[in-house]
């Protein structure tokens, strides 16, 4: 380690006041025995001590626990964490990526992995080197607080918002508003985990009804205006034994009432979720229970308002992915989509995007779920440079056809872990 060397500090960023959650029910599962314990978030004056001790130091239950940290202790690599952040629609500057880069080269031998929910997962990280990978990411604006388990994950959106002609609006510092407002107690104890996808993109781009939230930009004729708001979906979760595509509620929200609709939401999941059987414990199982008529009227009383109706969806079908060149609506600047092969990359890789990103946009890069990477505002003019990179005869902007839709979850039909 060079710039990364453990030091004694304060834990970064300590949570608010703690905020019980409904896990008085009998029966718990033995997570929710450890919940009950302790909350997850209470675990991080003891990943400092930890990072002192040693990683032997550590009892099993705060293996769990520490995902409420963003990290997961490995099995197959014993001593050794992976590390998910949290990057609200995908969006992150080249600043930061440079320090996710350095953190993979000097702390997790180089690794990194982008995610279907538009995000990046570190590997090889040691629990010594655990606090100054904390400070690293604080110093650019990042965390990896309650990327896992038993809290709302990484809020999806359009990976083109704000360049594309055809969208109905951007969205995108919405889903980033609801990323960031909400962490803390007031969620840190969710009966199971959360998915959420804010986007005003008229392709879907989000995948809408795969989360247990999906809002999609409608429109709504009010006092003789057209208000942009959303229609919402509630209860997608692909996985487990009874999966289920969200269901589209009459609902139209407000581009306002966003996050008092995913806070209010939410607040219904937590206090009557089942915490009884965690195969049974995703708020499509409550939906089943309840139906939609009741859920939708305690979400209401819990924001003080009876939601509105009807409205006008403008969503049309998806047209495929963000791969190659694309013109945005500001004149004379496209965008170029690049493939990452099953969403496998590097420090180095990660880098030179970064480097890439300053030389020929405005210093950004966007991630897809697609596990794939986007660098916006490039000029025409400076565009044939941009394609002659070297880099990109790795990450090709248009890839082989066999490919081009393979991402890290078909990998585990050939027995090969995906990266969730």
């Amino acid at each position: 380690m060079t710039d990364l060397m453990v030091k004694e500090r304060a834990p970064v960023a300590p949570a608010p006041q703690s905020k019980p959650g409904s896990a008085d029910q009998a029966n718990k599962t033995p997570l929710e025995a450890i919940k009950a314990a302790k909350d997850g978030l209470d675990v991080l004056p003891d990943i400092y001590r930890y990072a002192r001790e040693g990683f032997g130091a550590i009892p099993a239950e705060d293996y769990e626990r520490m995902k409420w940290y963003g990290l997961f202790h490995r099995k197959q690599t014993p001593g050794y964490f992976m590390m998910r952040l949290r990057l609200p629609n995908g969006m992150v500057t080249s600043d930061q990526l440079r320090a996710i880069a350095s953190i993979s080269r000097e702390a997790g031998r180089g690794a990194a992995d982008l995610t279907t929910r538009q995000n990046i997962q570190l590997r090889w990280i040691e629990i010594e080197n655990v606090p100054a990978i904390f400070e690293r990411l604080n110093e650019v604006g990042l965390t990896s607080q309650q990327t896992g388990l038993d809290n709302y994950r990484n809020i999806m959106g359009c990976p083109i918002a704000g360049l594309d002609d055809d969208e109905a609006f951007d969205a995108s510092h919405m889903a980033r508003a609801v990323s960031l407002a909400l962490l803390g107690y007031e969620f840190s104890n969710l009966p199971r985990k959360f998915n959420i996808s804010i986007s005003g993109c008229r392709h879907d781009c989000g995948h809408s009804r795969a989360n247990d939230i999906g809002l999609t930009p409608a429109r709504k004729l009010m006092n003789g205006f057209a208000v942009d708001g959303f229609h919402v979906a509630l209860g997608g979760a692909l996985g487990g034994t009874w999966p289920q595509l969200g269901q589209p509620l009459d609902v139209f929200l407000r581009t306002e009432q966003a996050l008092p609709f995913c806070r209010a939401a939410m607040t219904v999941f937590h206090d009557h979720g089942s915490r009884e059987k965690r195969t049974e414990a995703r708020l499509k199982w409550l939906l089943k229970e309840w139906g939609i008529e009741r859920f939708v009227a305690a979400v209401e009383r819990e924001m003080g308002q009876t939601l509105m109706r009807g409205g006008e969806s403008m969503l049309v079908a998806h047209d495929g992915d963000h791969l190659g060149v694309h013109q945005q609506k500001q004149a004379g600047f496209s965008y170029v989509g690049l493939h990452v092969p099953v969403g496998r990359t590097n420090a180095e890789q990660l880098a030179q995007l970064a480097d890439l990103a300053e030389a020929y946009g405005t210093g950004e890069v966007r991630l897809t779920n697609d596990q794939n990477v986007i660098i916006p505002n490039v000029h025409e003019s400076i565009l044939p440079n941009l394609l002659a990179e070297s880099l990109l005869a790795t990450l090709q902007p248009n890839p082989p056809g066999a490919l081009r839709g393979l991402s890290s979850l078909g990998l585990t039909q050939l027995g090969q872990p995906a990266v969730r």
